[in-house]
């Protein structure tokens, strides 16, 4: 799918990683087909299963977070800069049959950004999919949204945004050596993984803290290409000890049969 620059570099603290997936497809799926004459967009429920679930009891309480959600988006009009406030999604009608379509609207501001946008990031679905946390999901949309720029390799954030970016919770691992170990470091193992590029985060200080990092990218050639294709088509069984590199061969000696 291709997602608006403006729609990845927004906070997702209050989200799940299933619950910005959800969000990705009602996206992706406005983008593939056009409204009704209502101005509705309309999307089949099995298409709204994610995580391996069969079930769609999850497309409910899904939608009334993606409706309770607002988001902040930094835009251009006129040639200046504005921050706009609104609801990932504007309203919403779930049939009680399994196979039934579901109905849904944008706000008309979001529909705007999407008009007005011109930096996009070129998402893949099995990669998305595979990513185990919602801060690895993320810091993928960031480096995706970046690679394929020119003659640019990487980008200073100011550290407070960058947990934003990331969907830190407010209050939360608030002490950069646990940002680091819990979000960060985790992310940058599952990107470098999975993804078609890698990622490396390096943290600016101001004297002895931490209040800046350097997020810098490239694209992967040749084995380490191959590798992270050969890890996404692999049971995600043992893939994160895989990624950690704490996978150990265990040798079993059988008895010998009695004679």
């Amino acid at each position: 799918m291709v997602k608006a620059a403006e729609l990845i570099h927004t906070s997702r603290e209050n989200l799940t990683k299933n619950e910005q997936l959800f969000w990705n497809k009602l996206l992706a799926n406005a983008h593939k087909r056009a409204p009704n004459d209502e101005g509705q967009w309309e999307i089949p429920k099995k298409e709204l299963l994610f995580g391996g679930h069969g079930s769609t009891d999850r497309i409910l309480p899904t939608l009334e977070a993606l409706v309770d959600t607002r988001i902040t988006v930094s835009i251009e009009r006129n040639g200046r800069s504005t921050k706009e406030v609104m609801t990932m999604l504007a309203w919403a009608r779930i049939p009680d049959d399994r196979q039934g379509v579901v109905q849904y609207r944008f706000v008309p501001e979001l529909l705007e950004v999407l008009d007005l946008s011109n930096h996009w990031g070129l998402l893949r679905w099995d990669i998305m999919n595979a990513m185990a946390s919602k801060y690895a999901l993320a810091l993928y949309e960031l480096g995706q949204q970046r690679v394929n720029l020119n003659f640019k390799w990487s980008e200073d954030i100011s550290l407070g945004k960058f947990r934003e970016l990331l969907g830190v919770e407010a209050g939360k691992l608030k002490r950069y050596d646990l940002f680091n170990r819990k979000a960060i470091r985790p992310a940058v193992q599952q990107v470098n993984a999975l993804a078609e590029f890698h990622v490396d985060v390096e943290p600016l200080k101001t004297g002895r803290a931490v209040t800046d990092i350097r997020l810098k990218w490239y694209k992967k050639e040749g084995d380490e290409l191959r590798a992270a294709y050969e890890e996404l088509r692999r049971h995600s069984a043992g893939r994160k000890a895989r990624i950690a590199g704490t996978v150990e061969d265990v040798q079993i000696t059988l008895p010998r049969e009695n004679r």
